[in-house]
């Protein structure tokens, strides 16, 4: 029963999220992330972290690669880049979480591509101490660089498909939920 209702309530938060952060994409998206009069997105030779972090920051191929990398196998290939969790905890100063109970369980990202195509992870998904999953900011893939997926591609390693990998990412904004009341 404690179990139904954990998952439940995890549920509901990631609808809740979901539904902030299609609140947001009215307001507009981060510098790089509008798609072209086209639709199209375009190579993005760099990307933004922004948000609930400690340190605004913006990273590109030499700052992406100067950080701890990974590797990990997909059914598309062996990617390198860094864990997207170490990327908030370390090089972007840190998330800051609200206050209450498990304040991490009540934050999320937003990735977003050139082409305006974005994708929601909860801040429990990719800590990997809560999820044990991996979500990483691949810079290159067999060994190769990118190319035409920009220099950076969102890529969520446990998902079957890769639909909420992100190419030609452009910004990565953190959220907390208000407060329940």
């Amino acid at each position: 029963m404690r179990i139904a209702i954990r998952q439940w309530c995890f549920g509901l938060l990631m609808l809740v999220a979901l539904a902030v952060a299609g609140c947001a994409a009215g307001a507009g998206n981060a510098p790089g992330g509008t798609p072209d009069a086209a639709g199209k997105g375009g190579f993005a030779p760099s990307f933004s972290v922004s948000g609930a972090v400690g340190k605004p920051s913006t990273f590109d191929l030499a700052a992406l690669q100067a950080l701890p990398s990974t590797q990990q196998i997909t059914s598309s290939g062996v990617y390198t880049g860094v864990s997207l969790w170490t990327l908030l905890e370390s090089a972007s100063g840190g998330i800051k979480p609200g206050s209450g109970r498990n304040p991490l369980i009540a934050m999320y990202a937003v990735a977003t591509g050139s082409d305006g195509y974005r994708t929601v992870l909860s801040i429990g998904e990719i800590d990997s101490a809560l999820s044990g999953k991996m979500v990483l900011v691949a810079y290159s893939v067999d060994g190769k660089p990118l190319d035409r997926n920009g220099m950076a591609r969102l890529v969520v390693t446990s998902d079957a498909k890769a639909t909420r990998s992100v190419s030609n990412l452009t910004s990565i904004e953190v959220f907390a939920l208000p407060p329940a009341r």
